[in-house]
């Protein structure tokens, strides 16, 4: 399986924890192969997701996060507990997106 023994909705926490202990990209590479079986093309998914999220995860506190959830994926993962619905042959998916669209322009 490409996600090897992982489960949950942050594999990416994971990423980070690593970094902060100070290890290096090969030795994430490595964790993440040999002990949760992931396959490369998810560590290095991991690895740039990871990497774009760092810059958000140490901003101040006062701030505030907004969570949008996008109920459409290409597949249903087996441990996913959102709310989803296929993507292909979906015509929900314009008009959800045209009132997301709509929705943030007031925000």
């Amino acid at each position: 399986m490409p996600w090897g023994i992982l489960v949950g909705i942050r594999p990416t926490k994971i990423v980070h924890d690593a970094f902060k202990r100070g290890l290096n990209e090969e030795s994430i590479r490595e964790i993440l192969k040999e002990k949760y079986l992931v396959s490369k093309e998810k560590i290095d998914l991991l690895l740039e997701v990871a990497k774009n999220e760092a810059p958000f995860l140490d901003l101040p506190k006062n701030l505030v996060a907004l969570y949008i959830g996008i109920p459409f994926c290409p597949t249903r993962c087996a441990y996913c507990s959102f709310t989803s619905n296929p993507y292909k042959g979906n015509n929900l998916v314009e008009d959800y997106l045209i009132a997301l669209k709509r929705k943030s322009i007031r925000l």
